[in-house]
């Protein structure tokens, strides 16, 4: 029998804890769901120019080092790590993807650990969720809207890798017997 429940980090404040125990299970959710998993498929495409799970991984961890490191802290996410540098790249808002890198799922999926770790480990220290922290001209932002934001954005972009991860199953070559 499964006993589900959200294990909620050491926090400053509850609202943040509960939010990021949701992270934390969404995550897990649609890792689960991910099977026969080859570097191939983190490079595959369903389109030209389109996203792929490599580069859906990268998008995600640098959206955390932006609204973090940036959006919080004010300080500016280090440019030499891998996602930093694949976000120089990206141009998705034009609809055109860049190549992620040509690694392992090893690989990928240590450095989205890595991030994720400190994502968790900052966002634990949040005192006071509804202190605005920024404003874009337009609207601004308190720091609760960013971890939810953050959250939502790891259940959307997790949910369009198994999504992918399903395509790339179903459009390689059925074997005869």
């Amino acid at each position: 029998m499964n006993h589900w429940r959200l294990e909620q980090p050491a926090t400053a404040h509850p609202e943040i804890a509960t939010m990021l125990a949701t992270m934390i299970d969404g995550t897990r959710e649609w890792v689960e769901e991910l099977e026969d998993i080859t570097d191939e498929f983190l490079t595959w495409r369903p389109y030209p120019g389109g996203y792929c799970a490599g580069g859906l991984l990268m998008h995600m961890i640098s959206c955390d080092r932006l609204w973090i490191d940036k959006g919080i802290l004010n300080q500016t996410p280090d440019p030499t790590d891998p996602a930093m540098i694949y976000d120089q790249l990206d141009s998705q808002s034009g609809g055109t993807w860049p190549d992620p890198p040509a690694e392992s799922w090893d690989w990928y999926w240590a450095l989205f650990q890595k991030h994720r770790a400190k994502t968790i480990e900052q966002l634990s220290q949040i005192e006071d969720p509804s202190k605005v922290v920024g404003s874009n001209g337009k609207s601004d932002y308190s720091l609760a809207w960013i971890v939810a934001h953050l959250v939502q954005h790891d259940s959307y972009h997790g949910g369009q890798i198994v999504m992918l991860n399903q395509m790339w199953k179903k459009s390689k070559p059925i074997s005869t017997w």
